[in-house]
């Protein structure tokens, strides 16, 4: 997967037009209350803080550096209320589908990260991005619209591997956040079920919490029937098979039951629950699910 097949440039225009919609109340702005140099949102210094990677290096100061050699960023009121830290599931089931026609759920997922984040910095907000299997890899993007590219490359170079520890990241986003901020979890959800307590831990902290589920066509609907053999991506072991009409019905009703409890999850817990399958042209996806599912507008 290279960077350029992430997001198409024909989208870029359409991804300028829309803004990532906070629900929560933010400290230092009313709920509902727009943001962003290019709304005319208004910006007041708050603080300095420690430098980091991905920082905007037009948030230095440069007088203080003169002074005391402490490389420090001036804190400003907006990138202190809207942060954004996005989790990708980048386990092992996360490379379906394997046709060539259809992106693999990685990818798609990639896509959605990308998207979100260009959407963010277009308006200053500061987001973070962090990809979990064995272990959570963490990527400051900061709030400056030029580190899109190096996501890109970094999304690009991520391949699938490992077991789902989404439990572990989720609980890293709260050892992260002093305040409650945006959070987006981007997987297939198998596996992810200790995920549930840390994500009602957030939820319950004030967090604003979107889950967005991908699929594959052939994990919704099989095509295959007859003696099979299957092997699973991220246990390795083997079991076969015989999958009738009937057969492959119970699946699908076992996997629906699946969503709808994540589903009765996330609204017990105003959560933003969104599902999508890789086959849905990702455009389709941006313009359409993420603004009826509320997360742009």
């Amino acid at each position: 997967m290279s960077s350029s097949q992430l997001i198409s440039r024909d989208l870029l225009p359409r991804l300028e037009r829309l803004e990532v919609a906070f629900r929560r109340m933010q400290r230092g702005r009313p709920e509902g209350e727009r943001s962003g140099g290019r709304r005319g949102g208004h910006i007041e210094f708050a603080d300095y803080r420690e430098y980091s990677p991905g920082d905007d290096f037009r948030h230095v100061d440069w007088n203080v550096l003169s002074r005391t050699d402490d490389l420090v960023i001036k804190q400003f009121e907006r990138e202190e209320q809207y942060v954004l830290r996005l989790l990708l599931d980048r386990s092992a089931s996360m490379s379906f589908p394997r046709r060539l026609d259809d992106p693999t759920k990685l990818a798609y997922g990639a896509a959605c990260i990308a998207a979100l984040t260009y959407v963010a910095l277009g308006a200053g907000h500061r987001v973070e991005v962090g990809a979990f299997g064995d272990d959570c890899r963490w990527f400051p993007v900061g709030s400056d619209k030029a580190r899109i590219t190096a996501l890109l490359d970094h999304l690009a170079d991520l391949g699938p591997s490992g077991s789902t520890h989404a439990a572990d990241a989720v609980r890293a986003i709260a050892d992260r956040s002093a305040e409650p901020c945006l959070v987006v979890l981007v997987s297939d959800l198998f596996g992810a079920e200790s995920a549930k307590e840390p994500l009602a831990a957030l939820a319950a902290r004030r967090f604003d919490i979107s889950l967005i589920h991908i699929l594959s066509r052939e994990e919704v609907d099989p095509p295959v029937r007859g003696r099979i053999r299957l092997r699973g991506a991220e246990s390795g072991e083997a079991v076969s098979l015989r999958i009738s009409d009937a057969a492959a019905a119970r699946y699908r009703r076992a996997l629906r039951d699946f969503g709808e409890r994540w589903s009765a999850f996330c609204s017990k817990h105003d959560i933003r629950f969104l599902s999508t399958v890789t086959d849905v042209p990702f455009e389709d996806f941006v313009m359409r699910y993420l603004l009826h599912g509320g997360l742009v507008r």
